[in-house]
């Protein structure tokens, strides 16, 4: 699946309300947002990149109680995600609670 595949999923997971990319929408001078344009949960429109942003993955996962553990996570359905292997212990961590929101965004159809 592409990024903007398992941001979709993870979107809907947690009841957000996709309204396009963002990766050209610029955020302030030189700096461009990668990631989705949401309608989020207070109702107002929100660049949402988890797999970018800590902020955004911590609160993904306090929403949709996904563990995290050094070099692991928990999905909802107490499937593994391990990320280890990877060099990048923070990017990879984030990647993971998206990749855990976007298994429950994908059962939910």
């Amino acid at each position: 699946m592409s990024d903007r595949e398992i941001l979709e999923l993870a979107a809907k997971a947690i009841g957000f309300q996709v309204q396009g990319e963002a990766d050209d929408m610029v955020v302030y001078p030189g700096h461009r947002a990668g990631g989705l344009a949401v309608i989020n949960d207070r109702g107002g429109s929100s660049l949402w990149n988890p797999i970018t942003d800590d902020g955004d993955a911590l609160r993904l996962a306090v929403k949709m109680n996904i563990t995290v553990h050094p070099g692991f996570v928990y999905t909802p359905t107490g499937r593994l995600i391990d990320y280890r292997d990877y060099a990048n212990r923070i990017g990879a961590t984030r990647l993971a609670i998206v990749r855990a929101a976007a298994e429950v965004g994908r059962d939910m159809g």
